[in-house]
């Protein structure tokens, strides 16, 4: 389980993988300050964010992210972040 800051950024330059498909909601993503940590690390992985919309997903926004998880994405890693 990654916990702290310094736990995302040994996670994010682990050289074993370059693509990472993020899950989490847009206020915790840029009120908790995981974007800056995000952002100054795109050049080195690929990065791609899904906000998701209630804060209990429904059946449609589950249904929504498992089809870009499964079928849209080819990705080393998924990572969801719950502040």
């Amino acid at each position: 389980m990654i916990s702290t800051i310094e736990d995302i950024e040994n996670f994010i330059n682990d050289k074993n993988f370059s693509k990472i498909f993020l899950l989490c909601g847009k206020n915790s993503f840029e009120n908790s300050g995981v974007k800056k940590l995000f952002y100054d690390s795109i050049k080195k992985k690929d990065i791609k964010i899904y906000y998701k919309i209630s804060n209990i997903p429904n059946l449609n926004e589950l249904i929504e992210i498992n089809i870009i998880c499964m079928c849209k994405l080819t990705t080393d890693r998924v990572v969801t972040i719950i502040v």
